[in-house]
């Protein structure tokens, strides 16, 4: 059975109970870090930015190796979204966006392999691709993510 995609009202909720780690009486939600939640037929879009110029996240979202949105995916995948499709989260940075994908095992033996996915779309614009079949990502230039 394919379980349902969340609405933007219950990704809000589940967000409301993550709690920043400097100020843990206050969500991700409450200090603004989460910007929207778009949900439509093409998947989910979560917008997050850091609270102020120079909060400390921003070391983790701008970070060369950040892996945040794979963070992203993984707990998407798992505690948020349909486990029978694979988990695609932009990142953007400096003219370049990152794409990190995960998929289920089960997905994997049906035939997925998001290693080969990532090489071959990113390379088709210009970027690089790599991983594994369950867990891949890639770097494009920035507009040329569709």
């Amino acid at each position: 059975m394919v379980a349902a995609a969340p609405t933007a009202e219950q990704l809000w909720e589940v967000l409301r109970g993550v709690l920043d780690p400097e100020v843990p009486v206050l969500s991700v939600v409450d200090l603004g870090i989460v910007r929207s939640i778009t949900v439509d037929a093409s998947g989910t879009e979560v917008v997050v930015t850091p609270t102020y110029s120079g909060c400390p996240a921003i070391q983790v979202i701008e970070h060369p190796r950040a892996s945040l949105g794979g963070v992203i995916a993984g707990l998407g995948l798992w505690y948020i979204l349909d486990s029978e499709r694979p988990v695609f989260a932009l990142s953007k940075l400096k003219g370049k966006t990152k794409v990190s994908t995960r998929a289920t095992k089960y997905l994997t033996k049906k035939g997925i392999n998001l290693a080969e996915a990532c090489r071959v779309a990113a390379q088709s614009v210009g970027g690089q691709g790599c991983g594994h079949p369950v867990a891949a990502g890639a770097t494009v230039p920035e507009g040329k993510e569709e």
